[in-house]
């Protein structure tokens, strides 16, 4: 199982690993987004992987897909409180229901996009596996990239509207979903 929120570099991980290993890579269980699936995994002992990104940039990076893709529209300071505030509940809520599972590796979305091999190897030293780690080149990943689809890949509309959600973020007004997200979401890409 690879599984984290949303925009946390599953994609990224999930490609890498299949590319390592193309005989595992269809058994993986992975973008559900959903705690349901990682308590699953626990409970079966299945090797799991869970993607951390910060709350910020995981919540900002899934609201701003959502606009350039137009599934959103454009939003007004209004909306766009409320939009991040249930945005940072479901990031709070999916990882407070995992956090004391055992059996679980946990990575940064640093870590991930900067060396899975090291990842990958400290799931095959938890669970007793012996996945291939993925060689993380720069080449390598670059070449990963090319193949990935949209949302994968980098976006200056993207960027530019995640600068504007940064403002309503740090809004006296979602300081309690804020603090709740931050307890929860371990920010582990250093």
């Amino acid at each position: 199982v690879i599984e984290a929120f949303p925009r946390s570099g599953s994609s990224f991980a999930h490609r890498a690993f299949t590319a390592s290993n193309p005989q595992d890579g269809q058994l993986v269980a992975t973008h559900m987004h959903r705690a349901a699936q990682v308590v699953q995994a626990s409970r079966l002992g299945i090797p799991t992987l869970i993607l951390v990104r910060a709350p910020r940039d995981a919540v900002s990076s899934l609201l701003a897909l959502a606009i350039e893709k137009g599934q959103l529209p454009e939003l007004e300071v209004s909306e766009a409180e409320r939009c991040l505030s249930v945005t940072l509940l479901r990031y709070a809520r999916f990882y407070e229901r995992i956090s004391d599972l055992p059996g679980l590796t946990i990575a940064g979305f640093g870590e991930v996009t900067r060396d899975l091999g090291r990842v990958i190897a400290r799931v095959n030293t938890a669970f007793g596996s012996n996945f291939m780690p993925f060689d993380h080149t720069e080449k390598a990943a670059s070449d990963l990239m090319k193949k990935s689809k949209a949302h994968v890949l980098p976006s200056v509309a993207r960027e530019a509207i995640k600068a504007t959600l940064a403002e309503t973020y740090d809004s006296p007004a979602l300081l309690v979903e804020r603090t709740r997200a931050d307890k929860e979401g371990y920010d582990r890409s250093t």
